[in-house]
């Protein structure tokens, strides 16, 4: 992680060269979400009570999710902020040349995520004990895991180090 740090803190000046960081970023949490899908279809344990972790799931994301946007909008009028994070009465004459300026890339990134989990369950659970005995790939997934925890850190730190931009 420092070693991360560091070299981004180098880097700070040329980055406009790492605009990829956050492709590479977004790439690594669908493969990270789809090995942790397929760890849980080849778990036996998990795919016999699906439907009861399913529904608990579900209410848990519900009640996180309305929370959340609770939560968000109870700080927003606290601090006096709109929906862009501007004070409040600011106009934002950038989201009305984007024509409107709604941002649909939290929604891509939500669907792709659980496109990626059910895709992964599904291969897990159809696919892979086929190529693999279960012991084997619980062993390569840990490693794969780890491996894959480690290049989102330094990803993040590169993308952290970056310059901020004023609005």
């Amino acid at each position: 992680m420092i070693a991360c740090y560091l070299l981004a803190s180098r880097l700070r000046k040329y980055a406009e060269k790492f605009k990829f960081v956050d492709k590479l970023m977004s790439l690594s949490v669908y493969a990270l979400v789809l090995l942790m899908g397929l760890r849980m279809g080849a778990d036996e344990e998990v795919t016999s009570s699906l439907g009861s972790i399913g529904v608990q799931a579900l209410f848990i994301t519900f009640l996180t999710a309305v929370g959340s946007m609770l939560g968000g909008t109870a700080a927003r009028k606290i601090v006096h902020l709109n929906r862009r994070a501007l004070p409040v009465g600011t106009e934002d004459n950038a989201a009305e040349e984007r024509g409107g300026g709604f941002n649909t890339s939290g929604i891509k990134s939500s669907i792709i995520i659980c496109l990626m989990v059910v895709c992964g369950m599904l291969l897990g659970y159809f696919v892979l004990p086929r190529l693999m005995a279960p012991e084997r790939f619980e062993e390569v997934s840990s490693t794969l895991l780890v491996i894959g925890l480690c290049i989102m850190l330094g990803l993040s730190l590169i993308h952290i180090s970056e310059p901020t931009r004023p609005y």
